[in-house]
């Protein structure tokens, strides 16, 4: 046989070979997306679906199928990377399934750890999407799901409903009111979306002297003043407002931007009280002492730090897709 045919035989079985082993791997894709989807449709789907009635649970995952809308969420799938994906971190850290839901089965929220392992398989190999057909048999499955958590719902509902017979007749006692310390409590909690904005607004107030002084404008009119009154303000105001807000967060399901949120509040109120102090030593030693230099980047740090953390409320609040661009 002469060369040149020696390589075209050649040639031939490398491409049979590198199509047996890419149609071996899209074999074992396959068998990973349908793995994934089973634990997506039984676990995540009786909430995050288009007719769900939990509008924080379609917030920001509207539908639990809808893998190319997931997958372009920033950070809430990162293929290839499961501890970097924040669907699969809040299934790690038991904040996924919500701890309050009992499951379809009424097998408890947690996911197996088979299940959890396939998810975690399926993002690591890339989170590939599934096929038509793979599709189609996981909405069939995800439709009679939806059906039983409906039917359930609907007992529940039926179950609680007071039963329209006159009043004299009602021998089952009614739920006592919440006390006045408890809705004294409830408001305090909510009262924190006003406070909240005193101490943002003043650390940004004495950022903002502080850069007009770097640059020499604005020595004449009081500014290191202004700057002194603006940090008394933030520390004073940002310790009611962190507080009320942890109190708020006791109302609520816990989530990971929630707790990323609370501490981040409660660092900045921290830190507005430690500018206050480092100030004062300033202002009350030589001009020349070092905390001079010191109270300019705590101011510059806090202020970011705030923002930082008003950041985390706004997703709290509106979602993630609030400030896109």
């Amino acid at each position: 046989m002469n060369p040149p045919s020696l390589l075209i035989l050649a040639a031939g079985l490398a491409c049979a070979l590198q199509a047996d082993a890419g149609a071996g791997a899209k074999r074992g894709g396959d068998e990973t997306t349908r793995a994934a989807l089973e634990v997506l449709v039984d676990t995540c789907l009786p909430c995050h679906h288009p007719e769900s009635p939990d509008k924080k649970a379609v917030r920001d995952w509207p539908d639990a199928l809808d893998l190319p809308a997931t997958l372009a969420v920033e950070d809430f799938v990162t293929p290839g990377d499961a501890e970097d994906s924040l669907v699969f971190l809040m299934v790690l850290d038991g904040d996924m399934p919500p701890e309050d839901w009992a499951g379809v089965d009424g097998s408890g929220a947690s996911l197996s750890a088979e299940q959890t392992e396939a998810l975690r398989n399926w993002i690591d190999a890339g989170a590939p999407l599934p096929s038509a057909e793979e599709l189609s048999v996981a909405q069939r499955r995800g439709e009679g799901l939806l059906a039983r958590v409906l039917v359930a719902e609907s007992a529940e509902v039926q179950a609680t409903q007071v039963d329209e017979t006159p009043a004299m007749e009602v021998t089952a006692p009614l739920p006592a009111p919440p006390s006045f310390g408890a809705r004294l409590w409830r408001l305090l909690g909510h009262s924190h979306a006003s406070v909240v904005h005193f101490p943002i607004a003043f650390i940004y107030g004495a950022a903002l002297a502080e850069l007009l002084l770097l640059l020499g404008i604005g020595a004449a009119w009081a500014l290191p003043q202004a700057r002194r009154f603006c940090l008394y303000i933030a520390a004073i105001s940002s310790i009611p407002a962190a507080g009320m807000g942890w109190i708020v967060g006791e109302t609520v399901r816990a989530e990971t931007t929630l707790t990323q949120h609370r501490w981040l509040g409660v660092s900045s109120a921290l830190m507005c009280v430690v500018c206050l102090w480092v100030s004062e030593k300033s202002v009350r030693a030589d001009a020349a002492n070092p905390w001079s230099r010191r109270t300019t980047w705590l101011i510059f740090l806090t202020a970011t730090l705030i923002a930082i953390t008003g950041h985390w409320g706004g997703i709290l609040t509106y979602g993630e897709a609030y400030f896109e661009f």
